[in-house]
C-alpha cells in the first residue's frame, strides 16, 4: 500500500501551515510576557519577569537569564 504523492504534499504543506500558526502564536505570546515585564507598576512587572523567565527557560532549557540594565537578556550556553 503506497500513498499518492499529491496526498503527501498536501500533508506536508498543512503540516508546514500549521507550524507557522504555531510559531506566529508563539511570538505573539513571548511578545506579551515581554510588554508584562516592562509594565510601569512594579506588582505586574514583577508577575511579567517571573512568567517571562519561566518561559524563556521552558523552551530555551540552555538558556541563562541575566540582567542587563533592568531588562531580561538571554546569554546562550550551548549551541547545537
Amino acid at each position: 500500500m503506497t500513498a499518492d504523492p499529491r496526498e503527501v504534499r498536501r500533508h506536508a504543506a498543512a503540516l508546514r501551515r500549521a507550524a507557522d500558526r504555531l510559531t506566529i502564536l508563539r511570538l505573539r505570546l513571548a511578545n506579551g510576557l515581554t510588554e508584562l515585564a516592562r509594565a510601569p507598576d512594579p506588582s505586574v512587572r514583577a508577575v511579567g519577569e517571573q512568567a517571562h523567565e519561566r518561559w524563556t527557560l521552558e523552551q530555551y532549557p540552555c538558556a541563562q537569564p541575566v540582567d542587563l540594565d533592568a531588562t531580561r537578556w538571554l546569554r546562550f550556553r550551548c549551541r547545537g
